[in-house]
């Protein structure tokens, strides 16, 4: 088995796991052509910060991080959409990290039905 493969299998084990726990959502990814795929990804809230030129750091924000599987989806791109199982909507603005298995996404909330 390649490390690719030995990676995403392991990922998708610990993503079931987070999902069997509540800790990670089930969804459709849809891409801006329209094609759509089911997913499990996490979301997390992260602190924006900068360094302030004296060794310190400041919070200037947070946002949102959406990580999603490449074994579901190889490829998301800016502007996909997820619509997570409870109907919230997230567009996928701006690529954090990629590996080879997971990518991780600035992920901007355009719908709730939460709230």
């Amino acid at each position: 088995m390649t490390q690719r493969a030995t990676l995403r299998a392991l990922d998708a084990d610990i993503m079931s796991a987070f999902a069997a726990a509540g800790m990670a959502d089930t969804g459709t990814h849809r891409t801006v052509d329209g094609a759509e795929t089911p997913v499990t990804v996490t979301i997390d809230d992260v602190d924006v910060e900068r360094y302030d030129g004296e060794g310190g750091v400041v919070v200037i924000g947070r946002r949102q991080e959406m990580t999603l599987q490449r074994a579901e989806v190889d490829a998301p791109a800016e502007h996909d959409t997820v619509t997570l199982e409870d109907g919230d909507v997230y567009r996928l603005q701006q690529l954090v990290s990629r590996d080879a298995s997971l990518t991780r996404w600035v992920a901007v909330q355009m719908r709730s039905e939460g709230l």
